[in-house]
C-alpha cells in the first residue's frame, strides 16, 4: 500500500468509512498526514469485487440481463442491467474488450499442464482469431497446437534448468514505462482477496478484459542444439523450460510479460530473453519482433531482447536483420492503433 499524495510506504489503516452497501477503509499516510481511502473504486457503493466480476462475466460473452442474475446470485447484491453497462463504460478504457466483444460464445480455450507442478494454459480464441495479422500467423498455429505438440516430459524431467534460474548476466537498457497492464493489474488485485491467488487473477482479468492479451502460461522449451547458435546460451549443457506468464500482441510487435508483485526489486531480464528467444525458434519469428517486460501495480519496465544479441554476437549484415528493431513499422502501427481510437 502506498500513499496516493506523496507515494510513501508509510501507510497505516486509519478507521473505517460508511456506504450504503458496505463499509470501506480508510489509510493515513504518516509521511504526509493525509488521509485518502484506496482507489477511485473505493467509494463506490457496492464492493470493488461486484463491479470487477460483472465486467469479466459480460467480457466472457453474458448479456446484460445474464450478468446482472449471475452476479447476484454469487454476491447476494441487487444490481440491474443499466447499473451493470454504467460501470462497463466507466472502466471501458482499461477493460478495452469490451468494445469488440461477440455474445454467447465460450471464447477462452483452458487446459491444465501437470508440469512438476500444475500451469494453467489459457488463450482467447476471438482474439487469435480476429487480431493476430498475417506477419504472425505462426503464433496463431502455436498457440492452438502446443497443448497437443508440448513435450511434456521434458517439463517434468530431473536436471532440466528452468527459465527462472538461468543468468546470462547481461545488460541491456531497461525503460520504466507508464502501462495500461499496471492498471490491469490494479483493478484484478481489487476483486482478489487471496494473495495466494493474485498471480492467477491477473492473467484472467488480461485474458477477459484487454483487446491486447492472446494467451496466458504459455509453455516454451529450447533445446542445447538451438541455444548454441549464440554466444550467449554458451554455458547451457541442458535444455531449458518455462512458461510466459501473459502474450500479448500490440502495436505490431509481440509483448512477453511476466507479472511480480514487486517489480521494483526484480530484474528477470535473462528469464525474459529466455522466453522470447524459445518463442522464436519454435514459431520462426524473428526475435526483432518481440519486447519482454515485467510488471505490477504500480511499475512496468521494458527492453528489447534483440538488443543483447546485437550485443554479444559477431553478426553480418543479412543476420543483423533478425534482431534489429525496425522502427519505421512500429511507428506505424502505433500511429494506426492511435487513428482507429479516435
Amino acid at each position: 500500500m502506498k500513499c496516493l499524495y506523496c507515494k510513501s510506504d508509510y501507510v497505516i489503516k486509519n478507521g473505517k468509512g460508511k456506504r450504503k452497501k458496505r463499509s470501506v477503509q480508510r489509510y493515513k499516510c504518516n509521511a504526509c498526514g493525509k488521509r485518502f481511502l484506496q482507489g477511485g473504486m473505493e467509494k463506490k457503493q457496492y464492493p470493488s469485487r461486484v463491479i470487477l466480476q460483472s465486467i469479466i462475466c459480460y467480457n466472457q460473452g453474458k448479456t446484460l440481463k445474464e450478468t446482472s442474475k449471475s452476479v447476484n446470485r454469487i454476491f447476494k447484491v441487487k444490481t440491474y442491467p443499466q447499473l451493470i453497462s454504467n460501470w462497463i463504460s466507466q472502466y471501458s478504457d482499461d477493460c478495452s474488450y469490451g468494445r469488440i466483444r461477440e455474445r454467447g460464445r465460450d471464447f477462452l480455450f483452458r487446459k491444465n499442464f501437470d508440469h512438476k507442478q500444475v500451469y494453467q494454459f489459457s488463450y482467447h480464441k476471438l482474439k487469435v482469431e480476429k487480431f493476430i495479422n498475417n506477419y504472425f500467423l505462426d503464433i496463431k498455429k502455436y498457440l492452438k497446437t502446443v497443448d497437443k505438440k508440448c513435450p511434456h516430459e521434458l517439463f517434468k524431467r530431473e536436471g532440466n534448468m528452468r527459465a527462472s534460474h538461468i543468468d546470462l548476466g547481461e545488460k541491456v537498457k531497461v525503460f520504466r514505462k507508464n502501462n495500461y497492464a499496471c492498471r490491469l493489474a490494479n483493478l484484478a488485485l481489487k476483486a482478489n482477496k487471496d494473495n495466494r491467488k493474485r498471480h492467477q487473477e491477473v492473467q484472467e482479468f488480461m485474458l477477459s478484459n484487454d483487446t491486447s492479451t492472446l494467451a496466458c502460461e504459455v509453455p516454451v522449451w529450447s533445446f542445447p542444439e538451438e541455444m548454441r547458435k549464440l554466444k550467449t546460451f554458451s554455458h547451457v549443457k541442458e535444455p531449458v523450460t518455462g512458461h510466459i506468464d501473459v502474450l500479448q500482441q500490440r502495436y505490431g510487435l509481440l509483448y512477453v510479460l511476466d507479472y511480480k508483485p514487486v517489480a521494483e526489486k526484480e530484474k528477470p531480464i535473462s528469464q525474459l530473453f529466455f522466453y522470447a528467444f524459445a518463442l522464436s525458434v519454435r514459431t520462426g519469428i524473428w526475435l526483432r519482433n518481440f519486447k519482454c517486460a515485467w510488471f505490477d501495480e504500480d511499475n512496468y519496465y521494458e527492453f528489447s531482447p534483440g538488443e543483447i544479441v546485437l550485443q554479444k554476437e559477431n553478426l553480418d549484415e543479412k543476420e543483423r536483420k533478425k534482431y534489429f528493431l525496425d522502427r519505421n513499422r512500429q511507428l506505424f502501427y502505433q500511429k494506426r492503433w492511435f487513428e482507429k481510437k479516435k
